[in-house]
């Protein structure tokens, strides 16, 4: 399996997909020196003692008003003596190691995935900007972070600079603030695979490399090309002015929809005429570890391997992704959205035509299959997204129509309850912890806007109660930002 240039992966549904968080990983480096080591509370300016990750500390940063969480494990026989609870922790300076504020540790949590009690050390009421660490007594400092009014921002540009590193079929260079990372174009030309159901040259550059290879994948980067989309439609006044140093910067549009926008190209490129969209374009198999330009197999347009040869996931992502872009990009391609939107109507409509054409690797293909045997939750997205654009009633019937229906609790747990308190009896979400089953029915029957409002992943997102009132979960101003337009 070849190495992409950048790595950025996204979203546990498709485990090899693009996504921000690989990027943001490469920011957990360790900053400051290392000095001496001392034991018991310290009283002032005292050395502290070698870092620890028994103390985890979020080393991108916290903001200084918003909420601030250490976390210390306990394991029996660790640092802390026959593993018994920590009690207090400090707050230092990493210039002069002097104690600027002081916590209580809160009571200690099993925690299931690691097998360790683990305790909060919890600082959000400390508002002083700069640079820190924390010092637990029996156990040790933690990694330097910061705390600033604009933490995340280099998080952010690293993110959306990984996207770009990931381009395809374009020369990629990283400029001089990341030298050497540069190659030229790439996969310039692409032919239709046996299985797609045509044949002969299909070239369509564009799209983001796959996390591993060099493969482009409409069902991985639906998602990632969603989310960067409502991060927009959410944080646009935030993200607006922030210059990625790409090469569309300055076009008068913002540059996360620029970066977007070159996977998008690629992705409508993949539907055919009558609607329905190919799954992925990769070789038959993956390539060595190479640089991009090297990879000379054949890029192809894969199908299913029988009629219609497109699939239905991949179709509705279209269906969604479209829709979300026929609004974003409004203000600034009108002619572009207009296009995002037809390709999204037909493609939804494709879907509901063929609801359960499941995509499986076809024979002689090895590549990436990202599989999903129920596509019923691609379509509930793809309705969600065209009724919030364009308002139309038929979309908005669908949504409410199917929403009972749809399999929001993968993985059930063998008692019955979905990770995110979901009923797997009646596939509706309740509230967790509380086996209430027909909260999401009781939104279902009197409120019909609030999961147009919120979308299909309200129960994913682990929203513990329903309220009487949907204003307050879906504010007014909520509304007008996300609702009909």
């Amino acid at each position: 399996m070849a190495s992409s240039f950048f790595l950025p992966s996204f979203v546990l549904r498709f485990r090899n997909q693009l996504m921000i968080l690989a990027v943001i990983g490469a920011l957990l480096g360790v900053h400051g020196a290392m000095v001496k080591a001392e034991t018991g509370m310290a009283e002032g300016a005292k050395a502290a003692p070698k870092a620890t990750t028994v103390i985890k500390v979020d080393q991108v940063g916290y903001p200084v008003d918003g909420p601030k969480v250490a976390l210390i494990s306990i394991a029996a026989g660790g640092p802390v003596s026959a593993g018994s609870p920590a009690q207090a922790f400090e707050i230092r300076q990493t210039s002069n190691d002097a104690v600027v504020w002081q916590g209580k540790a809160s009571a200690p949590v099993a925690d299931a995935d690691t097998g360790e009690q683990v305790q909060a050390a919890d600082f959000s009421n400390f508002h002083k900007a700069g640079s820190y660490y924390i010092l637990v007594p029996g156990v040790g400092r933690s990694w330097n972070f910061t705390l600033g009014k604009n933490v995340f921002e280099r998080a952010y540009y690293l993110a959306m600079r990984g996207f770009y590193g990931q381009r395809c079929g374009t020369a990629v260079d990283m400029g001089p603030e990341f030298p050497g990372y540069s190659h030229p174009a790439c996969h310039l030309h692409g032919e239709f695979h046996a299985s797609s159901g045509k044949s002969g040259p299909s070239d369509n550059p564009g799209g983001w490399h796959d996390a591993g290879d060099y493969g482009r994948y409409i069902v991985n980067s639906s998602i990632s090309t969603g989310t960067l989309m409502w991060a927009w439609e959410i944080y646009g006044k935030k993200l607006k002015s922030i210059n990625l140093k790409i090469p569309e910067s300055g076009n008068g549009t913002p540059d996360i929809l620029n970066e977007t926008r070159w996977n998008l190209e690629w992705m409508l490129k993949m539907q055919d005429s009558d609607g329905g969209v190919w799954h992925k374009q990769t070789s038959e198999h993956f390539d060595g570890f190479e640089q991009p330009q090297d990879d000379h197999l054949p890029s192809e347009v894969i199908g299913t391997g029988s009629a219609p040869y497109k699939s239905t996931c991949a179709s509705a992502d279209l269906g969604a992704v479209g829709a979300i872009a026929a609004r974003v990009y409004k203000p600034y391609d009108a002619k572009f959205a207009a296009k995002a939107l037809e390709a999204a109507r037909q493609a939804f409509a494709w879907a509901e035509k063929n609801p359960n054409v499941i995509f499986r690797n076809p024979k002689g293909v090895s590549t990436g299959e990202y599989g999903d045997s129920n596509c019923s939750d691609e379509r509930q997205w793809a309705a969600a997204e065209l009724f919030r654009t364009t308002g139309e009633k038929a979309y908005g019937d669908y949504f409410l129509a199917n929403y009972a229906a749809v399999d929001l609790c993968p993985g059930a747990r063998p008692d019955g309850q979905g990770s995110s308190g979901c009923d797997s009896a009646t596939n509706h979400c309740g509230c967790a912890g509380s086996g209430d089953a027909n909260a999401s029915r009781r939104v279902h029957q009197q409120h019909e806007d609030l999961g147009l409002c919120l979308g299909v992943e309200w129960c994913r997102r682990g929203i513990r109660h329903v309220p009487a009132d949907r204003k307050s979960v879906c504010s007014e101003s909520r509304l007008r930002r996300h609702g009909p337009r």
